[in-house]
Order: C-alpha cells, then structure tokens, then sequence
C-alpha cells in the first residue's frame, strides 16, 4: 500500500493524541475534503493494518487509533489499540481540549498514562510519575493525569496537570486524586476543565481540604468560557479564590488587545479551530 506524506501525519497525531474521531481527522488531517472521501481513506488504511477503529461515539462517529504496525513504522511509541467503550468521549473531548492549548500555549509534547506505563517521561516529570508510583493492579490508573506537559512563564519552563472533568465524581475520589497530587515534589499546576459550576464547586471544596500547601495552584474554569475567551479565559485559584487569566500563568501565541481583555468573560467571543465556540459531542 503506498501511504502519503497526510498518513504519516494522520500516525503522528494519533500517536501524539492516542485517539481522534473521524471529523477531527478531517479538519486536522484532510482539511478541505468531504467526509466521505475520508471515510474511504481512513478504511484503507485499516484494511492495510495502519489504523484501528476504537469505537463508536453515540453521535455515531467513528473514532480511531494507530496499529501496532503504524506505531513501530511511524510514531516509535506503544500508542494504545484498545479504549474502554465509557471513557470514549471524554477521550476525544480531551483531544480538542488539548487542540485548543496547542492553539493558544506553546506545548511540545504531552504526556499520559501511556507514557507513565512505559516509563517514557521527561526527567522533570518522570521523578513524579514514574511507573512506581501506581499499582495498577489496584485501578490506580484513575489517579493518573488525563495529560502532563510542560509549560512556559517568561520563558521559564514549569510542570502542569490538565485534567478535565465532564460529570461529576464522588468526594472520595477527588479526595484521592487531589491527595495524590499533594505528594507531588516538582508538579505545582494543575488546571481542570470542568463542564459546569457544580463540579467546580466539588473539586474547589475538596481541593481546601487535601491540599494545604501554598506552594500548589489548583486553577479550574469552565469548558465553554475556555473555548470563548480562549488566552482571556478567567480561572479560580482553588486556594484562595483569586482570579487569573490563562495569559497571566502562561507564555501565550497571541494576545487580544487591551478592549477585549478588559471585557467580562461572557462578552467575549472567539472562534475554536473547527469555526465554532463551544464544541459539543455531536461535532465529534
């Protein structure tokens, strides 16, 4: 099967994702294409025993990974061929989360369980996150980050947790999770994503009560006003309820001007990559 320079790059990404659905392909990979036409491409590549299909999302979109084959040939990681069936969607919403971060902040590459299992991580990361640092007999692959990277402040580079939280989970879990951190020695941000103001509301009141130290910043915001405002989004330090825009913690690509940023967040209005603001499960 003769593959183009848009497979290799369709590999990477999966790679450096683990996962992306059909339409993120498309507007990743194939852009300008009919879906149809991808569709097509993506089924040869499958046959050819490149790509594997994970699943399917209930808005009835495909949703993809690389071969065994395509990770030695290509990405020279173990990317994973297998996904639980009810953590899909929080998957690829993860995956146009990290988009939108790519978009606005300097990332060079992210990191995750995969990593963490295959002891892949960077020094700075990896005296945190070592694969001894979970028994994964016991499901503590819940405990793991849903992404680890490294960003950027004045040039200065510092360890961050993105985590993104679509329902709600029960108090004993975070309490687990957020006590996890608090062990942390070089990872002092972790920026969770939440998907309304009552989850935010659980992780803010159990992150008082773990997490003591002042040297760790906890910061949630909402999906939708992150999509919005984008650099200008407005998050909640967890530790004393200050409020920080997303350019004020991290070296940004751009920045709106000074009318703009003085605006409120609900006033504001910006464009995600797919052209729209808020992405929604049905876009996927």
């Amino acid at each position: 099967m003769q593959l183009t320079a848009r497979d290799k790059t369709l590999f990477r990404l999966l790679c450096r994702h683990n996962l992306l659905s059909t339409k993120q392909i498309q507007h990743r990979v194939f852009d300008g294409l009919e879906l149809t036409t991808v569709m097509r491409r993506l089924r040869k590549l499958q046959a050819g025993g490149f790509l594997v299909r994970l699943g399917m999302l209930p808005c009835r979109t495909w949703v993809w990974g690389c071969s065994t084959l395509a990770n030695e040939l290509f990405s020279g990681f173990a990317s994973s061929s297998r996904t639980n069936l009810h953590t899909m969607n929080h998957d690829v919403q993860l995956a146009e989360l990290r988009f939108l971060f790519e978009d606005l902040v300097p990332i060079d590459d992210w990191f995750d369980i995969r990593h963490i299992v295959h002891d892949a991580l960077p020094p700075g990361l990896k005296r945190d996150f070592c694969r001894d640092s979970y028994d994964f007999k016991k499901g503590e692959a819940a405990l793991t980050p849903d992404a680890l990277f490294i960003g950027r402040k004045k040039n200065v580079q510092f360890n961050c947790a993105l985590e993104l939280e679509l329902s709600i989970k029960a108090s004993n879990r975070y309490r687990k999770i957020l006590n996890h951190y608090s062990y942390k020695r070089d990872l002092k941000t972790i920026l969770y994503v939440v998907e309304n103001d009552h989850i935010r509301h659980a992780i803010e009141s159990n992150a008082r009560l773990y997490i003591r130290k002042d040297e760790y910043n906890i910061y949630t915001v909402r999906r939708q006003d992150l999509f919005k405002a984008r650099d200008n989004a407005v998050l909640q330090n967890t530790r004393d309820g200050s409020l920080v825009r997303l350019f004020e913690i991290f070296d940004c690509r751009t920045r709106t001007d000074a009318h703009q940023a003085a605006q409120p967040v609900d006033k504001q209005v910006s464009k995600s990559g797919f052209g729209f603001e808020v992405p929604k499960a049905s876009d996927w």
